[in-house]
């Protein structure tokens, strides 16, 4: 019966701490044939990509402890239920598969939210960093490949002159990093790819401008779905893409 009240709030402190919760969720559901639509899968790479995404050094300890708290979840509940079938212990039963029903309600209906208020809050912990990777591309947009101090190693593409890609191996920490990719955005912005989810984007914009409503890029139209100002000039955001 405890493990009905403690997997719940260990979820729900889970999903507020790590940015690698998502992306885990997601593979943990499709090993359990659940939103398999959502991963970044093409007939090509699949077994790859699967092989990469379980490995120990990537999302493989969070995709197992999903499906260890999952499988615990439904077997306590389970347990409950026959145990419930006694009078002196059915109260304490019912109340804590409400507790559960009503965490399974909350992560159905608000995980959008639950997962767009866990990103602001901990990308605001992590403003320094940003500051510190967008001071050196304010004044001058780098036009050649080099190496950008707090950032590393990057290079620049003719075709795609407003976009940095970085040689950084990709990161599964508890927060948000700058990602793979820096772009140079209208009115002297920049934007950055937050990995490891890649879900939302960090925008800075000088002199009190704010992300534009819709831009358009090479291959998508960008939408702007939502935005929340997490210091001055600096926006989480999160667009809808639709390929042109």
């Amino acid at each position: 019966m405890l493990l009905l009240y403690a997997i719940p709030v260990i979820m729900l402190v889970w999903v507020a701490v790590d940015a690698c919760f998502h992306p885990a969720f997601v593979w943990a559901c499709s090993d359990v044939g659940f939103l398999q639509e959502e991963l970044p899968l093409w007939p090509a790479s699949s077994d790859i990509l699967v092989a990469k995404y379980h490995q120990w050094t990537t999302l493989g300890p969070r995709i197992a402890a999903f499906l260890v708290a999952g499988f615990l979840l439904v077997l306590s509940s389970v347990i409950a239920i026959q145990q419930g079938m006694v009078a002196r212990v059915r109260i304490r039963m019912i109340t804590a598969l409400m507790f559960a029903a009503t965490f399974l309600g909350v992560m159905t209906f608000q995980y959008e939210n639950i997962l767009w208020m866990s990103a602001q809050r901990r990308v605001a912990k992590r403003l320094p960093y940003f500051d510190a990777a967008v001071e050196p591309l304010i004044d001058e947009w780098p036009i050649e490949s080099g190496v950008h101090p707090t950032l590393g190693e990057f290079f620049c593409s003719g075709d795609l002159p407003t976009t940095l890609y970085f040689r950084h191996a990709e990161s599964y920490a508890l927060s948000e990093s700058a990602g793979i990719s820096i772009n140079r955005i209208s009115g002297g912005g920049v934007q950055f790819s937050l990995e490891p989810h890649y879900r939302y984007v960090l925008e800075y914009h000088p002199s009190q401008q704010k992300p534009a409503v819709q831009r358009q890029t090479r291959f998508w139209i960008e939408i702007l779905w939502r935005s929340a100002q997490l210091a001055d000039g600096w926006y989480l955001t999160e667009y809808e893409l639709v390929r042109k």
